[in-house]
C-alpha cells in the first residue's frame, strides 16, 4: 500500500474520517452535515489543485489521471470508513450499512490500483492511450452516477439530511457530500481532458 498513497493522503484520510465521526459523536446532525460538507469540500480542492499543479508542471496525461484516480479513491475511502465506523460502533444499526461499506472500500481500492497502473505507465513514458481511455469511460460513468444518486435522494422522500428520523441518515450525508466531492473532481478532469483533446 506504501506504493500507492503518500503519507499526506493518508494524514487526509485519517483526518477526514475523525473529523466526521467526532461530529457524529457530538449528536447534533447540523454539525454532523457541515463537517461532512467541510471535508468532502476539502477532497474536492486538494484533488482539483493537484490536477491543475501537474498540468501546470507539464506532467504527463497518464501522470494526471493517477493523481485523480488516487484522489477519487481518497473520496470513496472516506465514505467507507465513515459508514463502517459510524454504524459499527456509533449510530443506530442500519441494514444497509455493510453493503455500502463494501462497495465503498472495494471502489476505493479499484481507484488506488488503478492509479499505481497510470504511474507505472508514466514511469515508463509509455504512450499506450488504452488506460487513458478506460479512466475517462469510468470518470464519465462515474459523474453521471454521483448525479443520480443526488438527484435521487433530494426527489425521494424517505431520504434525508436534516433529520434523525431514519438511521440512513448519516448515511445521505455521506452519499450526498460525497457524491458532491466526486462530481467536482470527475467535472473537473473530463473538463481539462476534453479542452486539450480540442487544442490538440
Amino acid at each position: 500500500m506504501s506504493n500507492l498513497v503518500s503519507a499526506s493522503w493518508l494524514s487526509a484520510l485519517i483526518a477526514g474520517v475523525i473529523a466526521v465521526l467526532a461530529a457524529t459523536g457530538f449528536g447534533d446532525i447540523r454539525v454532523h452535515l457541515a463537517t461532512a460538507a467541510i471535508v468532502a469540500l476539502c477532497f474536492a480542492v486538494i484533488g482539483n489543485k493537484e490536477n491543475a499543479r501537474l498540468r501546470a508542471t507539464g506532467a504527463s496525461e497518464h501522470a494526471i489521471g493517477a493523481a485523480t484516480a488516487r484522489n477519487m479513491g481518497l473520496v470513496w475511502l472516506w465514505g467507507a470508513g465513515v459508514l463502517g465506523i459510524s454504524y459499527a460502533v456509533l449510530l443506530t444499526p442500519w441494514r444497509e450499512w455493510t453493503h455500502f461499506f463494501a462497495a465503498f472500500a472495494i471502489v476505493g481500492i479499484l481507484c488506488l490500483l488503478f492509479a499505481a497502473a497510470l504511474n507505472r505507465d508514466a514511469d515508463q513514458n509509455s504512450e499506450d492511450q488504452t488506460l487513458l481511455k478506460l479512466g475517462r469511460l469510468l470518470t464519465f460513468a462515474q459523474l453521471i452516477g454521483m448525479l443520480a444518486t443526488i438527484a435521487g435522494i433530494a426527489i425521494d422522500p424517505d431520504k434525508s439530511i436534516l433529520s434523525k428520523i431514519r438511521p440512513d441518515w448519516a448515511a445521505n450525508i455521506v452519499f450526498v457530500f460525497g457524491g458532491l466531492s466526486l462530481l467536482a473532481i470527475s467535472a473537473y478532469a473530463l473538463w481539462h481532458q476534453r479542452k486539450n483533446a480540442t487544442v490538440s
